[in-house]
């Protein structure tokens, strides 16, 4: 919800959907947000559940995306704490990232693949490491941002049609410079065209 309203107004420059992004994104902060670190689900009145990797990779997103709107680089910082915390709680030895936080009474801990209508939440944190590392290059993103280790790039010539978003990230990670995030708070008219036009690689 928050990466469509953010696009909406991005390429309609529609302002209400800006406006309806922003109190998407400040409705998780004050109330999903329980001593710095990400819940899963909030029910009448009460935050619980420690997040998954869900939960960050597509709230990451939308905060990209909401600050490529506006360019409120307190969403870029948002954005980048989040980040963070999801290496830190979710990275793999192998590569990419497994699907829950580590825990005493968790038996084991997936790494999720399944990439086809719904995108693979790998697929969408190599394309949010992707664009902030275009934009802020850190050595972790870098090695997070590696598609590869995220996407099944290995499968994709057998079989294509289980993948979705895999193929997005390897065409962004091996373009030469798509995904480019604008840095500059001040938008100028060249930015809002840029802007209005839609691109597969940036969204």
């Amino acid at each position: 919800m928050l990466s469509a309203l953010a696009g909406a107004g991005r390429i309609l420059g529609k302002h209400r959907y800006l406006e309806e992004a922003e109190a998407v994104a400040s409705f998780i902060f004050e109330n999903l947000m329980v001593d710095g670190h990400l819940l899963h689900r909030w029910r009448d009145g009460e935050a619980r559940f420690d997040a998954v990797l869900e939960d960050y990779a597509f709230f990451i997103q939308g905060l990209l995306d909401l600050y490529d709107a506006p360019h409120n680089c307190a969403h870029l910082r948002q954005a980048i704490d989040l980040s963070n915390q999801q290496i830190d709680f979710f990275a793999d030895s192998d590569g990419g990232f497994l699907s829950s936080q580590d825990k005493p009474d968790l038996l084991t801990r997936m790494k999720e693949t399944h990439d086809e209508a719904e995108p693979s939440r790998n697929s969408v944190a190599a394309l949010n490491f992707l664009h902030l590392v275009r934009m802020l290059s850190q050595a972790k993103w870098t090695t997070a941002a590696d598609p590869a280790d995220h996407c099944r790039g290995h499968l994709l010539p057998w079989y294509p049609g289980t993948a979705g978003s895999s193929p997005e990230a390897l065409s962004a990670a091996t373009a030469g410079t798509p995904g480019q995030r604008w840095r500059k708070p001040a938008v100028s008219p060249a930015i809002h065209r840029q802007h209005r036009r839609y691109d597969t690689n940036r969204g």
